[in-house]
C-alpha cells in the first residue's frame, strides 16, 4: 500500500519517494509490470496538506492495430488536497482525502490506480508501428497484383420478378 506517514512531519515541503510492487493493486483488468513509483512532494501547513507526485507504472497492453501484446511506461501526476477534519465537518471537495483526528498515516493507493488508468492511451498503437500506414504494416493485404474473386459475378445476371 502506498502510504506516508504524517505524524511526524515537519510544516513545510515535505519530500515523497516509494516504491511498492504492482501487485497491491490486486486483480486488475489491466496487466502491470514490475513496481509502481511515486515521487513529489507533500507540502504541510497547520491542519492541510497538498500532495504533488508524479506516478510511474509499466502496463502490457493490447494493440489496437497488431493485436500484439507490447509494454508501455505510463506517467501520470496526482494533485490532491488532504484536509484534518474539524469535528466532523468536511468542505464538500469530493476530490480531497480527509483524515480523523487519530490518522497517522494517508493512504493514496485508490488514487495512484485511478490515475495511471486515467492516463491509458485511448488509442493503443505499439511502439514498432507508430506513424506507419495499415499499407506499410500489412504490405501483404494491399497487394493489387492478386486476381479478383469474381464467384458473386453471376448474381448480378439474376432477374428478380416483382409482384
Amino acid at each position: 500500500m502506498f502510504k506516508i506517514y504524517i505524524q511526524d512531519l515537519v510544516i513545510g515541503s515535505n519530500k515523497i519517494e516509494q516504491s511498492e510492487p504492482s501487485s497491491i493493486f490486486g486483480e486488475t483488468l489491466e496487466k502491470f509490470v514490475g513496481d509502481v513509483k511515486v515521487k513529489g512532494k507533500l507540502i504541510k501547513l497547520a491542519n492541510h496538506y497538498n500532495l504533488d507526485v508524479t506516478i510511474n507504472a509499466s502496463l502490457i497492453l493490447k494493440c489496437d492495430l497488431t493485436l500484439e501484446d507490447f509494454t508501455e511506461e505510463i506517467t501520470a501526476n496526482l494533485n490532491v488536497n488532504i484536509f484534518d477534519t474539524i469535528a466532523g465537518n468536511k468542505l464538500g471537495d469530493e476530490e480531497a482525502i480527509y483524515l480523523d483526528k487519530d490518522q497517522k498515516y494517508i493512504d493514496i493507493t485508490d488514487k495512484i490506480y485511478e490515475e495511471i488508468i486515467l492516463a491509458i492511451p485511448m488509442k493503443k498503437v505499439a511502439p514498432e508501428v507508430r506513424g506507419k500506414s495499415l499499407e506499410e504494416i500489412f504490405p501483404n493485404l494491399v497487394n493489387n497484383d492478386s486476381p479478383v474473386n469474381n464467384t458473386w459475378d453471376a448474381l448480378k445476371n439474376i432477374k428478380l420478378i416483382n409482384n
